[in-house]
């Protein structure tokens, strides 16, 4: 049985690459063991390091998998490489890109290579601006998508001379690679405000109308002939995404008819959907999705008739976690496994030999890491794999089945060295009503059995999402520094199914925040901590949980830092009714409470209203333009902590939003974070960078 046998792989396999571009340990580069009696000091990793743009990214394989194409990135340039991997002796071919940055390469055929590129333009006279201006000129991001021999002869611009494709900001989506017509692809674009699909030839740009969209719509999803099989509208409040499914008439076209509705929870929305479609099943009626029907604990894979509006067969349920993705044969539309995280990232192949080179895999890479079949060649011979972890930023990789061999290709982060990089592992510990808590501990790469690191408690955002082992730069620079830091997925995250998710609504500030104090607890018992030496970080609803362990347990920690945290909770819920729709509304009611029934309820629960108690230094860091969280949440906060004589410091971020950071604020917020914990939670015998 073949795996995947043309570019519809691409499609399939590319889902894993943006849900978990996840960890692993490389051991593809072997490590030097040997011993000597004087050990040079290990340099620690900068932050400009930790948080760099990709040098090397992208990289794809041709159908045949001969050829490897990829994006080399060098200070305000980028570089379009293509390596021949059977004449290795060749110098690959290298296309250098001026006055625009690289987004992504794909192979479209073997002879072919689409990609996208970023350019910014000033909203005065539509001019380019040069990457290394951008920063300090007013612009806009303007993203279109070209094609290219792989020598880099033939290139041409999709949709460049047609006007009314003008206003789209975003040209560079695929929605079909159509493995069965290697030189066309459907390609969504906006005209009019709505966006249409078209089928467009890779060799000369020609295209034609395939289906026109609604008001709203942002996504099309098409059957395994090519033919559109789903449209997703927006709402007019951002708030829901309706799910249209084709219906066929009888003159040969077909009419859209709404089978689902999505809610959505603001801009962080990472939660597992009571339904939503992945991929073509085998027939042209069927649909692989992803769903909770008859309100199902725990997210699924299912078949899906989405004429009929029914399921077809219960393919993958797992008894703890949500099973949110599907591998598929490209050819025939088969089930081939699923994936889904449990401590880590689990590839579940139902085919014995399949799952036989993920195990192989799993054991060459290491228990710690994730690895990721990205893509494969037409006959599933050569893969290409991505790696990557806690302590390590991402590695690319091409993999032969038929020897059970591995050669790594390129490090996402060339100047990282994983050697000076903490390792993760998971932890496990019952809250004090018996509900079983998962996180992650990340020690300092030298602490040693025994050591009792200073601890950095770091709830996540949220909060319906969840902590996985992924590479992140503040725990690598917190943990490379000497601190421990631990990640708890405390109740009310996601991944854990819906009953998990909801014991945390309506209980911000209660048993949500106690999730916290017993991960702390656990680990003091463990002999892991010092019950006196901890701080607290946390972004976004973390921040609140930091702000609220500040004011609600204010003994516990010596320091706590609030990125765009929440202060006051019945102000945040105004700000939530002038902002979302009422979907949103809805759900945030049911999060966090409402502003009439439990107006007491949330006021002892804001920590605005409770600065008296604090006894520990708070760092606030809030963006300007955030648009979730409003930069008035950490005002309050600072009028708050004034009003009580209370020590504070407040870091404004001019340019940022809530998740957005404009060149230069991310390193100036860590470079603040790092100055405050160590201020205040100083380690012994740190070595400075």
């Amino acid at each position: 049985m073949k795996s995947g046998t043309s570019r519809g792989d691409r499609i399939i396999f590319r889902h894993l690459i943006f849900w978990a571009i996840s960890t692993c340990v490389l051991l593809a580069s072997a490590q030097d063991t040997t011993s000597s009696a004087v050990q040079a000091p290990i340099a620690l990793p900068s932050i400009e390091d930790l948080i760099a743009d990709s040098d090397i990214g992208g990289m794809d394989l041709s159908p045949s998998g001969r050829h490897l194409a990829g994006i080399r990135r060098m200070e305000d340039r980028s570089i379009v490489f293509v390596i021949d991997l059977q004449n290795r002796q060749d110098a690959p071919t290298y296309i250098p890109i001026t006055d625009a940055w690289v987004d992504w390469i794909e192979w479209a055929n073997d002879d072919r290579v689409l990609f996208a590129l970023s350019t910014w333009i000033t909203p005065r006279n539509n001019s380019i601006v040069p990457l290394e201006e951008v920063e300090d000129t007013p612009s806009f991001r303007f993203r279109r998508m070209f094609a290219m021999n792989r020598d880099g002869s033939n290139m041409l611009q999709f949709f460049a001379d047609d006007r009314k494709f003008k206003r789209n900001f975003n040209l560079s989506r695929i929605t079909d690679f159509l493995p069965q017509d290697p030189d066309h692809i459907l390609v969504p674009a906006y005209i009019r405000g709505d966006m249409d699909l078209f089928k467009v030839d890779v060799n000369s740009g020609d295209y034609q109308l395939v289906a026109s969209g609604g008001e709203g719509t942002f996504a099309w999803y098409t059957d395994s002939t090519g033919v559109p099989a789903f449209r997703l509208d927006l709402n007019r409040f951002g708030s829901a995404v309706v799910i249209r499914a084709r219906i066929d008439k009888d003159n040969g076209k077909y009419r859209w008819r709404p089978v689902k509705k999505i809610k959505l929870r603001g801009e962080q929305d990472k939660s597992a959907p009571d339904f939503y479609p992945l991929a073509s099943g085998p027939t042209p009626n069927s649909y692989y999705v992803t769903a909770r029907p008859n309100d199902e604990d725990k997210a699924g894979i299912y078949l899906y008739d989405f004429i009929e509006d029914k399921y077809i067969e219960t393919l993958k349920i797992h008894p703890k976690v949500d099973v949110e993705n599907v591998l598929v044969d490209a050819e025939t539309r088969e089930f081939l496994g699923t994936y889904y995280y449990e401590d880590r990232l689990v590839i579940d192949f139902v085919d014995e030999e399949l799952a036989a080179h993920i195990k192989a895999l799993d054991a060459y890479f290491g228990e710690e890491c994730d690895v990721v079949p990205i893509d494969q060649d037409d006959s599933g011979t050569v893969w290409l794999l991505y790696a990557s972890g806690a302590n390590d930023a991402g590695s690319y990789h091409v993999y032969d089945t038929k020897i059970y061999h591995a050669e790594a290709m390129g490090n996402r982060l060339t100047g990282l060295d994983r050697n000076t990089l903490a390792a993760t592992q998971a932890v496990r510990y019952a809250a004090r009503d018996g509900v079983e808590i998962m996180g992650y501990l990340t020690r300092p790469p030298t602490a040693k059995a025994g050591d009792k690191p200073p601890l950095i408690m770091m709830p996540h955002g949220g909060p319906e999402v969840r902590d996985t082992n992924d590479f992140d730069p503040l725990v690598q620079l917190l943990a490379t520094r000497g601190y421990q830091v631990f990640q708890p997925n405390f109740r009310g995250s996601s991944g854990f199914g819906k009953a998990f998710a909801e014991a945390g609504y309506g209980k911000w500030g209660t048993a949500m925040q106690h999730d916290l104090t017993d991960g702390h607890a656990y680990l003091v018992a463990e002999g892991l901590a010092d019950p006196s030496n901890a701080c607290i970080i946390g972004g976004s609803y973390g921040g609140y949980a930091a702000l609220a362990a500040a004011t609600m347990s204010p003994e516990e920690y010596r320091c706590v830092v609030s990125i765009a945290g929440i202060s006051d909770l019945l102000e945040q819920l105004k700000h939530d009714q002038r902002t979302w729709g009422e979907d949103v509304w809805d759900y945030l009611v049911k999060q966090i409470g409402h502003p009439r029934k439990d107006k007491d309820s949330l006021a002892a629960r804001s920590p605005a209203n409770l600065a008296e108690n604090v006894t520990s230094p708070i760092l606030l860091i809030h963006g300007k333009n955030d648009n979730v969280v409003p930069f008035e949440q950490s005002e309050l906060m600072v009028e708050a902590l004034q009003n009580a004589g209370k020590s504070y410091e407040f870091l404004e971020l001019e340019e940022a939003g809530h998740s957005y950071r404009a060149d230069g604020e991310r390193q100036k917020e860590l470079e603040t974070i790092l100055a405050f914990v160590q201020k205040y939670l100083p380690v012994s015998q740190m070595q400075d960078p």
